[in-house]
């Protein structure tokens, strides 16, 4: 298998990642900013109600994470994300590691994106592991398992899609 993407977060700044300071029109939808170093990725969230970036590169022993900033309360159907990849990616793997800091809300990856509108997800929600299908308004669970999540441990994600097909894992082990 061809690797066409990887990113470790090295080449950033500890600090906020690039948003716009004012949340004004020119965030909204799918309108990103330029200003910034923002390697592959941009932010394609920006909702007038919330104040500061979203994301934040932080350290921790030399490694560099990327971390989102938003309370779980603050988001309700406005979920903060960041993007990476091409429309043109359609059978692929990926993996992330994704360390929790709430268990009361979605935390997870989206994939198959199209817009912050439509897309799959796979992530942890309260004590399970879920597939979901976001369809604008729609939010469809395609599955679940129970999965006992904490704050305390980092989780190694990976989702496999293929044609039609679409196969999710923690820390190496089948669970969707």
């Amino acid at each position: 298998m061809i690797q066409v993407f990887s990113d470790r977060f090295d080449q950033f700044q500890i600090g906020p990642f690039p948003y716009d300071p004012k949340h004004s029109a020119i965030g909204e939808y799918h309108y990103y900013p330029t200003q910034g170093f923002k390697g592959a990725w941009y932010d394609p969230i920006v909702w007038y109600g919330w104040l500061g970036p979203s994301w934040i590169v932080t350290e921790n022993d030399g490694v560099k994470y990327m971390e989102q900033t938003r309370p779980q309360m603050a988001i309700s159907d406005h979920w903060p994300m960041l993007v990476a990849g091409a429309p043109d990616w359609c059978d692929y793997s990926f993996e992330t590691t994704l360390r929790l800091l709430s268990t009361d809300s979605f935390n997870g990856v989206a994939f198959r994106y199209v817009h912050a509108r439509r897309h799959y997800f796979l992530g942890f929600e309260g004590a399970c592991l879920r597939l979901l299908k976001r369809d604008q308004e729609k939010l469809i669970n395609l599955a679940a398992v129970p999965f006992d999540c904490d704050c305390d441990t980092a989780y190694r994600l990976r989702v496999e899609c293929v044609g039609n097909s679409l196969k999710a894992f923690v820390d190496g082990e089948l669970l969707i």
